[in-house]
């Protein structure tokens, strides 16, 4: 009786996924709530089904004529987030693609959305127009993860030699550059392990050449979030140790008032100082700078920076 009751429910919902003009710039709010809310219906039916032992023999009920295997697994695997790859892959206007992010975290949850865009992401052809509109409904940390697991994905196909001339110009842009790159540096995915190992090789490169074309970087790194910044410390003790060294370089070049216009890092007393105390409220991260500092001179000039 329960097979009876639900399939013509179910085809009303395996027609709505194999529609190619839905939605359009005519669809509304009150009929993309509808969608969410029949793709959530679908959700509690397949669950019922499955525990009374019934889902097969519901399946093979439902009207699957005009319909592919794959189509259908698709659709009935996660029905939500299959509305919302329509919406995303259609070519109706942006505010409705806003609409769509809107109900998603009114009807499941902020959490829900992020983790559905986030395999979204990585399938959809607009990519630039979905994070167009992400940003508008997230905060940006959030759309540079989504970021950084799609360029993670683009590299990682690749050989080192196809991407590293890509991922060293990204040393030479903006803060957000940077910022994606230490966000995709703190991946631990297993899927992206080639792309993490092809950004640690480059950031060592850059970091160990000091050359005066990257200065704009260390600020950068300056600037990077507090987590983000003792986590890229944490996770990568190479990296540390190099960016350590150039601190204490920043910090020679300080204590002997010389310019900073032709040298490879530049950063004010002040600014040394707040990243470093940044750092160092991690203790191991603190013994291990000291350890490195012992060999300088200048015990006294760190110890005052750190108070």
């Amino acid at each position: 009786m329960a097979v009876e009751q639900f399939t013509d429910f179910m085809n009303d919902f395996l027609y709505l996924c194999q529609l190619d003009d839905w939605p359009n710039n005519d669809t509304t709010e009150l009929e993309l709530r509808n969608a969410f809310l029949m793709a959530q219906h679908v959700v509690n039916c397949l669950d019922m089904l499955q525990q009374k032992s019934v889902i097969s023999e519901f399946i093979s009920k439902l009207n699957t004529e005009n319909i592919s295997h794959v189509l259908l697994k698709r659709c009935l695997e996660d029905p939500p987030k299959y509305i919302m790859k329509k919406i995303i892959q259609s070519s109706c206007k942006t505010s409705i693609m806003d609409v769509g992010f809107k109900l998603y975290v009114e009807l499941f949850s902020e959490v829900k959305l992020e983790a559905c865009l986030s395999d979204l992401f990585l399938e959809t052809a607009s990519k630039e127009t979905l994070l167009t509109n992400i940003a508008k409904e997230f905060p940006k940390n959030n759309v540079l993860k989504l970021k950084s697991e799609f360029f993670l994905s683009e590299i990682s196909k690749s050989d080192f030699e196809e991407c590293k001339t890509i991922i060293k110009d990204m040393f030479s842009k903006d803060n957000e550059s940077i910022q994606l790159l230490v966000i995709c540096l703190l991946n631990k995915d297993t899927k992206y392990i080639n792309g993490v190992k092809y950004i640690i090789d480059i950031f060592k490169n850059v970091m160990q050449c000091r050359d005066v074309k990257y200065k704009s970087f260390w600020r950068c790194l300056y600037t990077l979030r507090e987590n983000y910044l003792v986590d890229f410390c944490i996770e990568n003790n190479d990296l540390f140790h190099l960016l350590s060294k150039a601190l204490i370089d920043c910090g020679k070049l300080l204590k002997e008032n010389m310019s900073a216009e032709y040298f490879y890092i530049d950063l004010t007393y002040s600014e040394l100082q707040s990243m470093l105390r940044k750092i160092c409220q991690n203790e191991e991260l603190k013994m291990e700078f000291l350890e490195q500092v012992e060999n300088t001179c200048d015990i006294d000039f760190w110890n005052n920076i750190l108070l």
